[in-house]
């Protein structure tokens, strides 16, 4: 369904599902845990982006209708929930008791880790190469350390104190930092972290793989400390884990990175500045600007909801159908070029014209060192080794 659904080539989005779904079957074993899996898309017209809701046998996404490199990670990572989130859970997310909050500490696995996976197995089954793959990597390193929050909030904190954001509202992203990107940096982290420690011979895969056969079978799910547990029982080094889940800090990145043969490169660029950020997200039904500046001075305030951009409505969409939309819109904007928007403040409606301007900001590359050990060379081909699907 949705305003494009007949712009959509339908063969390639068959294919994009059928991949993504053959191909994280066969990483748990080759038998998926249902009888009959259903895709529902919403889509909207766009070049790329996608956003979702994952349920026990299907899922519900907001899809662009290019069906862009954006999106096919969004089905990457609902179909992972299939295990992560809808089997594999702590005990706090189900059964529910609903007159109490749950709280867990475990969100930046379940999102995060679901994520690090779904762009690690698009690209070790051969859909993504090593420079996409890389570029998946440096996006979530940018988003992170760009949060002023960076280094203050621990990975386990942004998961458990998650009801305290948005002035007490909660949301479904983290405390002051988002879980999904600290949680996929996290994810790297402890994979390279426990490669080097047993030389390759285990991998993050074993913890995951423990966890689904410990919490299968409609299993209570698994107790908060159960992911170290598994993570050390395998080989992998409790300090390191520790440092990177328990404590505010640099996530140990650049360290495990150099121990791989890999090391971040930082640039300088100029983009095309907005000048505001909006908030959106899964379960938000409209999108509202929470920071203005340079650019859009004087012309948005704080708390304006946006309805349209250039002539596109928000109306009816979902929440992650709405972020991905905002997020296509303004990743596109070009210096010069007018963004219209209509907002709604307080009772009013208005018209509001922003003309990006030229910023500079920080991006990093993920490269290999040329001075890189063998040793250091195994652990990053063994991270980076392609496979077959089983047949």
């Amino acid at each position: 369904r949705g305003v494009a659904r007949d712009k959509v080539d339908r063969e390639k989005l068959r294919k994009a599902c059928k991949f993504v779904s053959d191909a994280e079957t066969d990483f748990f074993g080759g038998r998926a845990p249902y009888n009959k899996y259903v895709w529902h898309f919403d889509v909207f017209e766009a070049p790329d982006g996608a956003g979702g809701l994952e349920h026990l046998s299907s899922t519900q996404i907001g899809l662009s209708s290019g069906v862009g490199p954006r999106a096919v990670s969004v089905l990457a990572h609902e179909f992972f929930h299939l295990w992560n989130v809808k089997r594999i859970r702590s005990k706090s997310l189900g059964p529910f008791d609903y007159t109490q909050l749950p709280t867990t500490g475990a969100l930046w696995w379940l999102e995060g880790v679901t994520d690090y996976y779904a762009s690690t197995l698009l690209h070790r089954y051969g859909w993504t190469d090593d420079k996409s793959y890389f570029t998946s990597v440096t996006s979530n390193l940018q988003s992170v350390r760009r949060n002023e929050a960076y280094g203050k909030v621990g990975v386990d904190e942004s998961s458990v104190r998650v009801a305290e954001s948005s002035a007490g509202r909660g949301n479904s992203n983290g405390y002051r930092i988002s879980y999904y990107n600290l949680g996929w940096l996290a994810g790297l982290v402890l994979d390279l972290g426990i490669r080097e420690e047993t030389s390759g011979k285990r991998t993050l895969d074993d913890i995951e793989l423990a966890l689904w056969a410990q919490c299968r079978g409609n299993s209570p799910g698994f107790n908060e400390g159960d992911i170290r547990r598994h993570y050390v029982a395998f080989g992998g080094s409790g300090e390191l884990y520790d440092r990177v889940i328990a404590r505010p800090g640099d996530l140990a990145f650049d360290e495990v990175l150099t121990r791989a043969g890999l090391k971040v490169v930082t640039n300088h660029e100029t983009f095309s500045d907005i000048g505001f950020t909006w908030s959106g997200g899964p379960g938000q039904t409209a999108a509202s600007i929470n920071s203005v500046h340079g650019a859009a001075e004087g012309k948005l305030n704080l708390k304006d909801v946006i309805l349209s951009v250039d002539g596109v409505s928000t109306e009816g969409l979902s929440g992650r159908a709405l972020t991905a939309m905002l997020t296509t819109a303004t990743k596109d904007a070009v210096v010069g070029k007018s963004i219209h928007l209509t907002v709604k403040r307080g009772t009013e409606t208005m018209e509001v014209e922003v003309i990006p301007t030229a910023g500079s900001r920080d991006v990093f590359t993920l490269e290999r060192t040329a001075e890189a050990t063998d040793a250091q060379k195994e652990i990053a081909n063994g991270w980076l080794s392609v496979k077959k699907i089983r047949e």
